[in-house]
């Protein structure tokens, strides 16, 4: 059998999840390792001390996750992505690019669970659609996507979307692409 340079590739992450997901999250059948990440992220603001709470809704008849923290959001601005060679707004870095977060240094989080730099990446890439909502410092910024592809950034007024009890946090919804798992409910 014949092992060339023609043979390489180069993939974007989303790709390479999307083709070689068992890499990630193993052989999953369903998407349970998809909502362990997210909750894995809220869970690390709980450990943080910065969040008191964490929301699960799941609509089985549409196959929707919604898991909604009141940590610290994640931080808002531009960051460069060596790998585009473009800026980007935090959040859609922290979706679509590999190894990229928060959790490489104890300065920030003394304790994390999940594939750190993979989590937020992964779940999107394996999602149909994906949507974050985070807000701090009276700022929200709206992220989507479709199967790991960015639909839009969008800046927003958080009072608009979140009560005065709770000045900070992430909200991310996402529905597992029927394409990538057998059966796309999370079991009990």
């Amino acid at each position: 059998m014949s092992y060339t340079v023609n043979d390489l590739q180069v993939l974007s992450p989303v790709e390479h999840v999307r083709l070689r997901k068992s890499m990630y999250i193993g052989d999953a059948v369903n998407p349970a390792p998809l909502f362990n990440e997210i909750y894995d992220n809220a869970l690390d603001e709980f450990q943080s001390g910065s969040s008191h709470q964490t929301d699960v809704v799941i609509n089985y008849l549409t196959n929707t996750y919604v898991i909604t923290d009141y940590g610290r959001g994640f931080p808002q601005g531009k960051i460069h992505d060596p790998s585009s060679d473009k800026d980007l707004e935090a959040v859609e870095l922290l979706c679509t690019t590999s190894f990229s977060g928060g959790k490489f240094s104890n300065n920030v989080y003394k304790l994390s669970t999940g594939l750190h730099g993979l989590g937020a990446m992964v779940t999107n890439s394996l999602s149909k659609t994906f949507d974050i909502q985070t807000w701090r410092d009276g700022q929200l910024v709206e992220y989507s996507a479709q199967k790991g592809i960015t639909d839009a950034v969008e800046y927003c007024d958080a009072l608009s979307f979140v009560s005065r009890d709770h000045v900070s946090g992430t909200q991310v919804t996402f529905s597992p692409d029927p394409e990538m798992f057998e059966d796309c409910k999370v079991p009990l």
